[in-house]
């Protein structure tokens, strides 16, 4: 089924969205500054692919990727987050 991401991003996007998943996820020697420089230099290419795009990678795509680098060096997004 597709989402709304998965409609308003072209092939190429999606292909480079995925890589950057696989990075975060699967790379034990990335480094919590690189991890940032990819998200960002993601979100440059976005914006160069249109403004659509890069509204769609900020609102949606963005956030789920931060939390999952920062996930993977073990720091809490939201501190004050209730936990039960």
């Amino acid at each position: 089924m597709e989402t709304r991401t998965d409609v308003e991003l072209d092939g190429r996007t999606r292909l480079m969205l995925a890589v950057v998943e696989d990075v975060l996820t699967k790379d034990p020697e990335l480094r919590l500054c690189e991890g940032l420089r990819l998200l960002r230099s993601v979100e440059t290419a976005c914006a160069r692919a249109g403004a659509d795009r890069l509204d769609v990678f900020v609102r949606f795509i963005r956030p789920q990727l931060y939390e999952r680098l920062l996930q993977c060096f073990g720091i809490c997004a939201d501190p004050f987050r209730r936990v039960n």
